[in-house]
């Protein structure tokens, strides 16, 4: 079991990011905008964890290659596709930079 810490910082221009504070085994630091969490239902908050989290799964797992997709399949495993959806478009909103749903999820209900 991995140790992580969640901080909330005034700003974060990533919105969401994690780091490890040592090895590839942690700890780990979840690092959450707070004025952007605040816009977050339940739901969505749980998502954007679960993708987090996935980041974590994949600093500790070989072949440890980090992406977007790549931590989202993971977090789909405990999350929905629909969970996920909106959370993209509050960080695009947000950060003003537009991505693709399907390149980042997969372009079927479950993610495939």
């Amino acid at each position: 079991m991995e140790r992580v810490l969640v901080t909330l910082a005034e700003r974060n221009p990533l919105v969401m990011s994690v780091e490890t504070l040592g090895t590839r085994s942690g700890p780990f630091v979840i690092n959450a905008d707070e004025a952007f969490i605040a816009t977050l239902t339940d739901e969505e908050l749980e998502a954007a964890i679960a993708h987090e989290l996935g980041h974590v799964w994949i600093y500790t797992h070989h072949p440890y290659q980090q992406s977007e997709r790549s931590a989202n399949d993971v977090a789909l495993r405990v999350i929905s596709r629909a969970a996920l959806e909106p959370v993209y478009a509050k960080v695009w909103k947000r950060t003003g930079i537009k991505g693709n749903l399907a390149e980042y999820i997969g372009d079927g209900p479950d993610g495939q």
